[in-house]
Formats: structure tokens, C-alpha cells, sequence
């Protein structure tokens, strides 16, 4: 059935959506009708612009009860492997911290009682999230008991962000705050950390443990992500490819399957490994329920630093090793385009953030 109502479209998944026209000079974010029938979504768009036309929002419940409404709404598409658990455990753990200090700053910061009646969604304006924003740029860690970094307090920001923009689609509030609150773009330091061919030796010839050992090989010889590595299963290698896939509990970072040469060295780590049956890193550990503190399902972090340290690369990271991969072929000549195509990113971050060097023709043994 051809459209012929200004307005209505598809997403790409296929659900309809109205777009309202513009008003003082602005438009509104898109209003998600809920359906992928043509027939249902014209009935939806008839009361969404009726109320869209009213400017008004019928929603009276808290931000409590909002933040609780999506979390759910987050974790049916994550139950289905099409959501990054990070990102519903993310909200989970910070949303209803917000709620509390949103509910303070609604009662004017007078209160020092530990815990406050949630504040009604519709009342919350873009003053209040920018007074708790500075609020959050003035407050100490419980765990470093230091001031936020910016890009702690940038994450916080973008998880509100989300949700508050799903309750606009929602039809909950007739706006976003954020709509008119601009968030900072953050100062990035342009050196890319990453290991020289004879520090990945180093680290490679004498690992702790078995775990530490295929991070190490994964990361520095297929430019794995920690998360990645934490998700992958035997049925990625075929032959001397490795394929990220989707899995029941994980989505690739760019959202589809991506194939790495194996090459010799890691060829003779994966086949001196072993084939295990379940999750090929750490397969004693079975269960994946990764926590808002940790997303990861197995996390060696204080034994892999202390072997950066006992090598002498410290601080050493899991990103360090990916940074290292995509630097090492860039060394030798390979085209950014191709390892852009191999990292799963494009080739403007490719170059931003994981190419150390400029290509210089040195041999390399990544590929």
C-alpha cells in the first residue's frame, strides 16, 4: 500500500513512525508507532497528532516508573541478542541513581534526607539536567573519592539522553530536555597508545595463564575487542578465518559478521588451545551475567596488567593490543581501508584512534 500521509514512514526494521511538521521554528523528534502494520499505524498517527496538535503529554507517572517501563522495553530486544548487554546494565545501574538526585534538585537541595519521592516525569525540565550536570562535574568518586572525570559524567549524560528521547518517542513527554542542551564534544589525546613488535614478543613468549595468553594472541594478531574475545565461540574459526558473529548474549559492535585472517602464529596458538566446547575464552566460566561494574563474562584485568608490568609495558590495556594490530599493519603498507575492514570501524575512528604510526614499509607478521 503506497503512503500518501505526509509524514508516516519505515524505519529500517520496519516499524512506522509519523514525523511532525515544524513548529516555532523546529521540529520534534519522530513519534515510534509501535507497529509494522500499515493499517494500525494510520489509526496511531491519527491520536499521536491530535496530541502532538495539543501539546500535550499524558503521561503522569514518576521518573521512577518510567525508567522501570524502559528497562524492560531495553531488555526484550537484549533477550533477543539484538542489544549490547552493556547498554541495559549501564542503565539499570545509573537511572535510578539520576532519579534520586533529579528528585533533590525538584525539592530545591534543601533536603538531606537519603532518599525522596520520585519526581513526576512531565516536571522535569532542562534546567534541572543541567543543574545536575554541574552537580555531577563537583562530585568525588566513592571508589577513587576523586572529582568525575568528563567523560564519566559525558556517559551519565548520554544514558539520560536515551532515555528521556525514548520517552519522547514513547509519547510520555511532549519533548527531550535535551533537545536544547548541548552536549560537549570530548578532548581526545591524539597519541595512540600501542606495543612495539618486540614489547608484543615480550608479552607473548611467557604468559601467566591460559587466559591471558589468548587475549594476548586474539588481540594482537586479529584486533579482537575484549568483548569480543569474551563472546567467542568455536564455530568463529573456520579454516584460517575467524568470524564475529552474533550470539545469544552478544552483537558485534558494527552490527554484522566480520572475517580475520588467521595467520601463521596465531594458527599454532589456536591449534595448540584446542577446541573447547562451549565459549573458547575462559570455558570454566559458563554463565554470562554481566553486572553494571563488570560487562565482561571472565576479566583476568589485575593479572594482565601485572604481566604488562613485569614486561615492562604498563599500563598495559585490552585496547592497547587492538591498537597495536591495526599499527602494525599500517607500519608495513596495508591500506587504512582494509584495516578499517578488519577492526569493524570505520576509517575516520581507524585513523583517530588506532593507527599509531604513519606507514613506513616495515615487514609485519599480523596478516
Amino acid at each position: 500500500m503506497s503512503n500518501k500521509i505526509k509524514g508516516l514512514d519505515q524505519t529500517s526494521k520496519g516499524y512506522w513512525r509519523w514525523r511532525p511538521p515544524m513548529r516555532d521554528g523546529q521540529r520534534d523528534n519522530p513519534i515510534y508507532l509501535g507497529t509494522k502494520d500499515y493499517i494500525k499505524a494510520v489509526a496511531a498517527h491519527e491520536e499521536a497528532k491530535r496530541n502532538w496538535e495539543l501539546g500535550v503529554a499524558t503521561y503522569e507517572g514518576t521518573f521512577k516508573q518510567a525508567v522501570e517501563e524502559y528497562i524492560k522495553a531495553q531488555e526484550l530486544p537484549l533477550i533477543a541478542g539484538d542489544k549490547e548487554p552493556a547498554t541495559v546494565y549501564r542503565a539499570k545501574n545509573t537511572l535510578p541513581k539520576i532519579d534520586e538526585e533529579l528528585s533533590r534538585i525538584k525539592l530545591g537541595g534543601k533536603s538531606k534526607a537519603k532518599s525522596h519521592p520520585s519526581a513526576k516525569l512531565t516536571s522535569i525540565t532542562k534546567n534541572d539536567v543541567e543543574k545536575w550536570q554541574k552537580q555531577k562535574l563537583t562530585q568525588k568518586s566513592e571508589r577513587t573519592k576523586k572529582l568525575l572525570s568528563p567523560s564519566t559524567v559525558d556517559t551519565y549524560m548520554r544514558v539520560l539522553q536515551g532515555f528521556f528521547t525514548w520517552c519522547a518517542t514513547e509519547g510520555k513527554i511532549k519533548d527531550s530536555p535535551f533537545i536544547k542542551i548541548k552536549l560537549p564534544k570530548l578532548k581526545r589525546t591524539k597519541d595512540v597508545k600501542f606495543c612495539t613488535l618486540e614489547e608484543r614478543d615480550k608479552l607473548l613468549e611467557n604468559p601467566p595463564n591460559e587466559a591471558v595468553a589468548f587475549i594476548l594472541n586474539l588481540g594482537f594478531f586479529a584486533g579482537l575487542r575484549f568483548e569480543e574475545i569474551n563472546a567467542m565461540k568455536s564455530d568463529w574459526i573456520k579454516g584460517d578465518v575467524i568470524t564475529i558473529k552474533a550470539t545469544k548474549h552478544f552483537k558485534p559492535k558494527d552490527k554484522e559478521s566480520r572475517p580475520i585472517p588467521i595467520n601463521d602464529k596465531l594458527d599454532r596458538f589456536l591449534k595448540s588451545y584446542g577446541t573447547k566446547e562451549d565459549f573458547m575464552y575462559a570455558p570454566h566460566v559458563t554463565t554470562w551475567n554481566p553486572t553494571p561494574s563488570n560487562k565482561y563474562r571472565h576479566d583476568p584485568k589485575k593479572t594482565f596488567q601485572k604481566h604488562g608490568k613485569d614486561c615492562g609495558v604498563s599500563p598495559l590495556s585490552y585496547h592497547m593490543l587492538r591498537a597495536s594490530f591495526a599499527t602494525h599493519l599500517s607500519q608495513s603498507g596495508v591500506p587504512i581501508a582494509q584495516i578499517a575492514d578488519l577492526l569493524g570501524d570505520d576509517i575516520a575512528t581507524t585513523e583517530k584512534h588506532y593507527i599509531g604510526h604513519s606507514p613506513t614499509n616495515n615487514s609485519t607478521d599480523c596478516l
